[in-house]
């Protein structure tokens, strides 16, 4: 059993940077974690990033506390899932 293809790497720090992103992309293609989750803000930059590799693009919606209304969370998710 690969128990990298099951970790997702994680960055949700509200203070992130390109430059973190990007390498926890690295780090996710390098030990073939099954994603790199981000918040939506990340998500072309990581899809970008991934492109090729077999590490997916996970994100949350309405992190941390999910309040938010669900039409926005519609929305987001709508506008983030063409990527």
């Amino acid at each position: 059993m690969n128990l990298n293809r099951m970790i997702d790497h994680t960055m949700l720090k509200a203070d992130a940077t390109k430059e973190t992103i990007i390498r926890y992309c690295r780090e996710a293609k390098e030990h073939e974690f099954a994603s790199v989750c981000v918040n939506t803000c990340f998500v072309p930059l990581v899809a970008d990033e991934l492109k090729g590799s077999e590490v997916k693009t996970c994100c949350v919606v309405g992190f941390p506390l999910g309040a938010m209304l669900t039409t926005a969370m519609k929305w987001i998710w709508l506008s983030i899932s063409v990527h």
